[in-house]
């Protein structure tokens, strides 16, 4: 009841307040993020509404009204305003209007979910391929953790490896090293002692003493007591030893 005394019934307005309802019902903006057909009916009803209140209008004034904040709402190109502004006086009607501008509209509408679902495929292969980078910056590191790993392991190998060689070296160098057998090999001057001849050839000799075959005579065997003086440090008696003459 409110509503129809509100909008049916004659109200009794100033000069002034149907001058401002007017223009404020005709310069209410649309909201491109609303339906543009429930714009066009609301429009429609505030139209009827002036009536109501003897406020004199027409269909062209409302079309033009509907037709400016359509460019207000820079929701659709120059080339679609354009080519409205083109259409001939008695093209551009009110039901025209709205058949024109809707159909924009869902174009647009169309469009922009395409554009909108195009960007999450974008955003989701962006984020695709910035996780697969991740893993492979991932896997690198790994990679390179290993390797550094596998040099320092054979560093430490090789270290181990010269370490031994250079102490074999010094063991050599001081004496140390394997070499022949001083208590069981005699002196190079005991087994032979030379050549006093002036370099030629000797021949070994069985020592009766030792019973080996030697190139010492056999006054200088050092089995003999009287050559005990002679002995190196560590000498044994081959008797004693039971070693087998050769």
């Amino acid at each position: 009841m409110i509503l129809h005394l509100r909008e049916k019934m004659a109200i009794k307005m100033t000069t002034l307040q149907k001058f401002d309802y007017k223009a404020e019902g005709y310069g209410k903006q649309w909201d491109p993020t609303t339906s543009i057909t429930a714009y066009f009916t609301a429009l429609d009803k505030f139209c009827t509404s002036l009536a109501d209140r003897g406020i004199a209008t027409s269909v062209d004034e409302m079309t033009m009204a509907a037709g400016a904040r359509m460019w207000e709402s820079k929701m659709f190109t120059e080339d679609q305003m354009v080519a409205w502004e083109n259409k001939t006086t008695a093209q551009q009607t009110w039901q025209a209007l709205q058949d024109y501008f809707t159909e924009k509209w869902l174009e647009c509408r169309q469009y922009s979910q395409a554009k909108a679902k195009h960007s999450q495929f974008k955003d989701a292969a962006l984020a695709a391929e910035e996780e697969e980078g991740e893993m492979s910056a991932i896997m690198f590191a790994l990679l390179q953790e290993q390797h550094q790993t596998q040099l320092k392991a054979m560093a430490t190998a090789n270290q181990k490896a010269m370490d031994a060689m250079f102490e074999q070296m010094n063991a050599i160098v001081a004496g140390t090293g394997k070499g022949q057998d001083k208590e069981t090999t005699p002196p190079a001057g005991n087994v032979n002692p030379g050549n006093s001849n002036g370099g030629t050839k000797r021949n070994k000799k069985k020592c009766p003493y030792c019973e080996k075959h030697v190139f010492h005579k056999p006054a200088d065997c050092y089995e003999l007591e009287a050559n005990a003086s002679k002995r190196w440090t560590g000498w044994k008696s081959v008797k004693k030893t039971g070693e087998v003459p050769t």
